[in-house]
């Protein structure tokens, strides 16, 4: 039995038998940009700042492999007034179910340091560490901290603690989160803390000045106990591995490996291993166990060894010739690493010498298995290697916990560097997607380590909103657009958002998907090709909206010039007063009454209206008979197959334009009738959700008018709780509509179209490296496959890139029916 350092746990303090006091925090990943191939961190300098933190200090770093609790996903699924919302619980028992069939994983950082103290204060700990464990051997409880040293142990901890950047928001640990952690290194089940504290633990260790002893794990280096006497003094060479039982008896077999060398220079920027160490596929736990000395500190122990080199030189130039020249060179090559790095602190006065030694720990219920994952993460390719030191299992094993002594075996393998390569490996660094909070809608393959991307659609702020609640998806016939649209839409409605979508296709597919939605969504439906309700704006909007998308939307079927005559004309006819006095509530009532209006283009106007005004024709806008579709319904679709719209070459040319057939030009005026509906159907009311779907988005830009009504979408949004989508087969969206979309989604392209999708998913604003990385990244994931990808997306003011997989609908109804459209392909997000 193999006893742990602690004696005494406070908050977030612990005291050791050797008499040190140890401070322990809990690191935040910082966030960054990923980029394709990972060789280059964007905050190098936030974890420096790290590193450079410790200087003076003896510190542990742990990182630690955990599956997502699924309690967490609910309470990030809970957030923004979600447990409000009816039949909530039941949605995402079912996001729950989805998610399941992913192992998903986190890594937990906690950095634990030794607290400088003055001399009265190291003796009187010590005094009672030796004091202590006497007692505690004969059976005594041990001496307590007294609450003057806890408090003074509290604010040296917090002065540490002000010096670590912000970006990591450290937080102190509690005493239970101490105690999963030594469960963690003995059980390595996978639990994260939310989890595993028991209500038993709880009430033991909520003690405000000191805590149980801490006992360890049963430590049975190559399981020697287990073996004949005649074979145990070869198992540390066959048996690389430490088995580790619990207090309940439950055994596992753990393998240490430890990093032995790398590039022969001092400092080795760019490795990032560290961040790259889940390549592997092998769930790793690793430490870095170290001390940090000062830059004055280290450029005296440079000097010291340049002098001492200076000697051996001496030394050598009196040995024969042959044996000279080697040590010779030797010496000098050795001089010269040394004399660089000796630089590096001379023309850097922030820089930190570290002495690390790097345990990277795994973990199997059998040691057949256990060698299998060895043998995996060790073929992975990478600039350092790694040992396994015989008979060192159970040194490395105490070694990675806080306050574990780094022991000669192990302190062979330590390295000398400074805080520049320290950042460089990547520690602390993750390349994790989505929001903090939201909705599940893809699962994170970035990395082995998966994890579930929240989408967070009306955060704080309106920036915030700009960016998150405004998507673009780009991706040729096929690739899955409306399949992605679905899974959106129905998120968006089981939260209690309105739907407003336009379907495309001739086997209504969103028609089919929104009676998916569950027996309590109303759905309201229109259809051009088999009109069942009236879209007439006079009849389905209040007054003053009605009036504003009727002038838009014969403002565009009547190619009314702004300010002219019949312009006017209309601008009185829709005026509240008019409308009021004359009783008019649909656009035949309109057309009937525009006689009275005493302007110059009154009657040319009446004379055009009354051209299109056929409800035989047009049914859907201009017949009475027909009931006016419902704007109370959660679920509005439009359905518009069927309708024909301008060609790029009739909008661009002017006698083409004139000579453009009656279909096109009231196709045309369709779609300028949906998006100033839909406009003021989502932004109407600031305290309610709202959600637009536009598939085949080029017929939106076909129509100015309607065009503008987008951008005014896009520009009100971040002050409401709406949120569009647009999807579009070549990107062809505009640059002024495209800056003010934050979230951009690429399908499966061509060859011939990845520079319009780079273009598309970028814009202007990219380097030329990360333009190129961008393109290799789209071009590379570009095989069949439903729903995997890459994902680009803003989290707060950075955007990040990263492999993903989209979940389907949440429900089986769901599921069927949108499986009727085309599958996924490889996905690439923007924001």
């Amino acid at each position: 039995m193999t006893a742990a350092a602690e004696q005494f746990i406070a908050g977030p303090l612990r005291w050791t038998s050797t008499g040190s006091v140890l401070a322990t925090w809990w690191l935040k990943e910082p966030l960054q940009i990923a980029r394709c191939q990972g060789d280059a961190l964007d905050n190098i300098s936030l974890e420096r700042g790290l590193w450079e933190a410790l200087a003076g200090h003896r510190y542990w770093f742990e990182s630690m492999v955990c599956w997502t609790s699924p309690s967490t996903i609910a309470e990030a699924m809970l957030s923004a007034g979600r447990d409000q919302v009816p039949g909530y619980g039941s949605i995402i028992d079912q996001t729950l179910d989805q998610l399941d069939e992913h192992w998903l994983g986190h890594r937990r950082h906690f950095l634990t340091v030794e607290l400088s103290t003055g001399l009265h204060d190291s003796i009187t700990r010590t005094g009672r560490a030796a004091a202590s464990s006497i007692m505690a051997m004969g059976g005594l409880t041990p001496l307590a901290p007294s609450a003057k040293e806890y408090e003074n142990a509290l604010d040296r901890a917090e002065d540490f603690r002000l010096q670590i950047p912000a970006e990591y928001q450290a937080r102190p640990v509690t005493p239970e989160i101490m105690e999963w952690a030594r469960r963690h290194h003995i059980r390595r089940t996978g639990e994260d803390f939310t989890t595993l504290i028991t209500d038993a633990d709880r009430a033991l260790l909520d003690i405000p000045q000191s805590a149980a002893r801490l006992e360890g794990a049963a430590l049975d280096p190559s399981g020697i106990s287990t073996l004949p006497k005649h074979q145990r003094s070869l198992a540390p060479w066959k048996h690389k591995w430490v088995a580790v039982t619990d207090e309940d008896g439950e055994t596992n077999y753990q393998a240490h490996l430890i990093m032995r060398s790398v590039p022969r220079n001092l400092s080795w920027p760019s490795m990032e291993f560290l961040r790259r160490i889940d390549d592997s596929g092998v769930q790793v736990d690793y430490s870095i166990v170290g001390l940090g000395r000062s830059r004055s500190d280290a450029q005296q122990r440079n000097a010291k060894a340049l002098t001492q080199l200076n000697n051996q030189v001496d030394q050598v130039e009196g040995g024969t010739v042959g044996t000279a020249n080697s040590h010779l060179s030797r010496l000098q090559s050795a001089a010269s690493v040394l004399d660089t790095y000796n630089e590096d602190f001379t023309d850097d006065e922030s820089l930190v010498e570290h002495e690390p030694v790097i345990i990277a720990s795994i973990c199997a219920d059998s040691p057949e298995k256990l060698e299998q994952e060895v043998k995996t993460f060790l073929a992975m390719k990478g600039p350092v290697k790694w040992a396994r030191p015989i008979g060192a299992e159970d040194a490395a094993f105490m070694a990675r916990q806080p306050g574990g002594e780094i022991t000669s075996e192990l302190h062979a393998y330590h390295q000398v560097t400074h805080s520049v390569t320290m950042a460089t490996m990547g520690a602390v660094t993750t390349s994790r997607l989505g929001h903090e909070t939201g909705l599940p809608l893809f699962i994170d393959e970035t990395l082995p380590l998966r994890r579930a991307v929240l989408w967070e659609p009306f955060g704080e702020g309106h920036e915030y909103k700009q960016r998150a609640a405004a998507m673009a998806t780009m991706g040729e016939q096929g690739s899955g657009k409306t399949y992605c649209g679905m899974t959106l839409s129905g998120v968006m409605v089981d939260t209690g958002a309105r739907l407003v979508a336009t379907d495309t296709t001739a086997e209504r597919e969103w028609t089919i998907f929104a009676d998916s939605l569950g027996t309590n969504t109303e759905v309201a439906k229109v259809d051009f090709e088999f009109p069942v309700s009236s879209v007439d704006p006079l009849r389905c909007l209040p007054l003053k909206d009605g009036a504003k998308v009727t002038e838009q939307f014969l403002s565009t079927l009547l190619d009314l010039q702004a300010m002219s005559a019949p312009s006017i004309a209309l601008k009185e006819a829709l005026s509240t007063s008019f409308l009021a006095e004359h009783h008019i509530d649909s656009i035949p009532k309109l057309l009937a009454n525009i006689g009275k209006v005493q302007r110059a283009g009154a009657g040319e106007l009446h004379d055009l209206l009354d051209v299109w005004c056929d409800k035989d024709k047009y049914p859907a806008i201009f017949d009475l008979d027909l009931p006016p579709v419902s704007t109370t319904s959660q679920c509005l679709i439009w359905g518009t197959h069927g309708i024909k719209m301008p060609t790029d070459k009739e909008l661009s040319t002017e006698h083409l334009f004139r000579r453009m057939d009656e279909s096109k030009r009231m196709g045309r005026a369709i779609y300028a009738l949906f998006s100033w509906f839909s406009t003021h159907l989502c932004l109407r009311n600031p305290n309610e959700a709202a959600y637009q779907n536009i598939d085949e988005f080029h017929h939106i830009l076909a129509s100015p008018e309607a065009t503008e009504g987008q951008m005014e979408f896009l520009r009100y949004l971040r002050h409401m709780r709406a949120m569009t989508h647009y999807q579009t087969q070549l990107g062809e969206i505009p640059a002024d509509m495209l800056s003010l979309i934050g979230t951009r989604l690429a399908l499966r392209v061509q060859s011939s179209s990845l520079d319009a999708a780079v273009q598309f998913l970028l814009g202007d604003q990219a380097d030329a490296e990360q333009r190129a990385a961008v393109k290799e990244m789209v071009s590379s994931h570009n095989a069949p496959g439903r729903g995997a990808g890459v994902l680009r997306m803003y989290r707060g003011a950075e955007a990040q890139l990263g492999k993903v997989q989209v979940l389907p609908p949440s429900t089986e109804a769901r599921r069927t029916a949108a499986g009727a459209s085309a599958s996924t392909e490889t996905t690439v997000f923007a924001g």
